[in-house]
């Protein structure tokens, strides 16, 4: 190494030097007295340094006879010196099936920065190199495999048996290459429809119809009703490649196949509705990191793609609205905001699990009561048939007045005043009292609750309620003056006789 750093000796006299002490080793027939310090000063040596291509070939005709040897350490070193001087393509390609496993190894990683060009060759090696005994060198196979099929574009790496390869390592037994497996076939959104949508099925899709004016249809079937010659039948690698991944037992394989889902489902609508239901059942992850990228992962695709809960999804919502991690309950929050219900059951049940949130958990009323505004202004017909049972009415008898502080009832004045937002029919449905109470629940959750006031002015309904609060121009001290100044009225009257019971009633809904 003091040779290397040594000013007073040039390039070609270091490479000259260190030559001739290494083959007058090796022609002592005893290749362990090679001075391997000094080999490990020519690698770094050339890695660094400028020489001549006479002191180049000098190298590469050295390196190349210790690759003849059987010393599997000394060969090592002579592919690395090899490397050192930036071989041909058809070089590397010749040592990616050496018998050394680090070789081949050394090779693969060096061919991931080559400008490919014999595509068919690298094709046919790394294809064979994915099934490689090494777990590295299966790794780097499968990343050098994604390079060429994405950079060089070649009409060797067809789109969807790139994609077949990369389901077929996500069972590999190497968590990090499982882990790269599912990251990079999320990178392609424009695999078929066919081989997508089976990475979500155990079940195997096929194609009818045919391109001469037969609309084609995808459709499940059992795997015993067709032969693989006689049916359009995605190859079996495919068959719940995601599901495999969701189901890893190691948290970054997990966390990868729901960002690679995500990926493929911003860009096919039909895939994102299909992987809703895997992406809902890692809600019961024992990672709240895997949770939480669930979460967001629907929510955002939501934005995109509409998302409906069915009865299949509901109790892993639930369970997650009340999870131990508040940044998961928030976020579970925030994504019901945008999400659709199949069925009014499954609307009362994420409600009834939301108002018992507030008392589990009070840090999460905001976030709470923005899921019920969202919930109810997605479900304006569920919530019409709901009514009902939200305030218990009868048509026997006078609707009952809940206490105003009540969370339960608050939560639903949310749901119902959202919902009038967007569907200002369900107005006449509506109790009086209901209506009196909306600048008070305004006021309350001004983030929550939207202006309805131009709806109840068509309505002829602003008379309901007192003109102050309804046009919002007093503050909420004023609304406690008001009610104050009508209890006493109230009590002056009873203390002088002036109301009966029957008239305390009339009082009462009155104000």
């Amino acid at each position: 190494m003091r040779l290397v750093l040594d000013p007073r000796i040039s390039n070609g006299d270091f490479i000259n030097k260190t030559l001739i002490a290494c083959r007058e080793a090796f022609g002592k027939n005893d290749p362990s007295q090679l001075p391997l310090d000094l080999l490990d000063a020519l690698i770094f040596f050339l890695r660094f340094k400028k020489i001549t291509s006479q002191d180049r070939d000098s190298c590469i005709q050295f390196a190349a006879s210790l690759l003849l040897i059987r010393n599997q350490k000394l060969r090592i070193i002579a592919f690395e010196i090899i490397l050192s001087l930036n071989p041909t393509e058809e070089f590397i390609l010749k040592f990616l099936e050496d018998s050394n496993c680090r070789i081949r190894d050394m090779a693969i990683q060096h061919g991931i920065g080559l400008n490919f060009k014999d595509h068919r060759k690298w094709k046919a090696v790394i294809f064979k190199l994915l099934q490689d005994e090494n777990e590295s060198i299966r790794l780097y196979s499968l990343r050098s495999m994604w390079i060429l099929h994405n950079e060089t574009m070649s009409s060797e790496f067809n789109l969807d048996e790139t994609f077949l390869r990369l389901c077929d390592a996500v069972n590999d037994p190497n968590p990090m290459i499982r882990k790269n497996a599912c990251s990079l076939m999320g990178t392609f959104q424009n695999a078929s429809i066919n081989m997508l949508l089976q990475t979500l099925s155990k079940k195997m899709y096929v194609s009818t119809g045919n391109d001469l004016g037969t609309e084609k249809r995808i459709k499940l079937v059992d795997s015993s009703d067709f032969e693989f010659d006689e049916a359009n039948v995605v190859i079996s690698a495919t068959y719940g490649a995601f599901i495999h991944g969701t189901e890893d037992e190691f948290m970054l394989v997990r966390s990868a196949a729901i960002d690679a889902m995500y990926e493929i489902g911003v860009v096919s609508n039909e895939f994102a509705i299909k992987a809703l239901g895997f992406l809902v059942d890692m809600f019961n992850d024992e990672d709240p990191a895997v949770r939480v990228k669930a979460v967001h992962s629907i929510a955002q695709l939501n934005k995109i793609s509409t998302l409906t809960l069915t009865d299949d999804t509901v109790s892993s919502v639930t369970l997650i609205l009340l999870d131990k991690d508040p940044v998961v309950r928030q976020l579970s929050c925030k994504m019901l905001r945008g999400l659709r219900f199949q069925t009014t059951q499954i609307l009362e049940e994420i409600v009834k699990v939301l108002i018992k949130g507030i008392s589990s958990h009070p840090e999460d009323e905001e976030h709470i009561m923005l899921a019920l505004s969202g919930i109810g202004r997605n479900h304006t017909s569920f919530i019409v048939q709901l009514i009902p049972k939200l305030f218990l009415l009868n048509v026997e008898f006078l609707p009952k007045e809940f206490k105003i502080d009540d969370k339960n009832h608050l939560s639903h004045l949310v749901l119902v005043f959202n919902s009038v937002y967007e569907n200002e029919n369900i107005l006449k449905s509506l109790p009086t009292y209901v209506l009196q109470r909306y600048s008070y629940v305004r006021e309350k959750y001004p983030a929550v609750i939207p202006d309805i006031a131009k709806l109840l002015s068509v309505n002829n309904l602003t008379n309901i309620i007192a003109p102050d609060i309804f046009n919002n121009s007093k503050s909420q001290g004023t609304v406690i003056g008001l009610v104050k100044t009508v209890l006493l009225d109230v009590a002056l009257k009873l203390d002088s006789g002036v109301l009966n019971s029957k008239e305390i009633v009339q009082c009462e809904i009155r104000y």
